[in-house]
């Protein structure tokens, strides 16, 4: 958990970097832009589609099922729907070798998305 906090904060550190070099046209690495110039918010719902979208790339699709559904515990919201059906959608695409390989079934998929619908009724 340590690490997805830390990797979490270099995300949002990362993220802020880069508006402010657009915004102020400046290379954020070279330029030396003190951390209190610039205060960026983000959003559960927008954390939650970021460490969605790195275990899918990673390959680690039950770990992002796992943050999914304990995101909608803590906080049930049209965008969390909406990544839970778009992760699922994603990872349906995929072959049975593939999900094989993550091991991951279709069965899974259609019994998270079951859990999704009930969740959200």
């Amino acid at each position: 958990m340590r690490f997805e906090q830390d990797y979490i904060k270099r995300v949002i550190d990362s993220i802020g970097k880069m508006c402010v070099a657009i915004v102020a046209s400046k290379n954020a690495i070279e330029s030396n832009i003190e951390d209190n110039n610039y205060d960026m918010k983000i959003s559960e719902d927008d954390l939650l589609e970021i460490m969605v979208k790195k275990y899918v790339d990673e390959g680690n699709i039950n770990e992002a099922e796992n943050i999914i559904f304990e995101a909608i515990k803590s906080h049930k919201t049209k965008k969390s729907y909406e990544i839970a059906l778009d992760f699922y959608k994603h990872i349906n695409d995929y072959s049975d070798e593939k999900l094989q390989e993550l091991n991951f079934s279709r069965e899974e998929i259609v019994d998270g998305l079951n859990e999704i619908k009930n969740t959200f009724r």
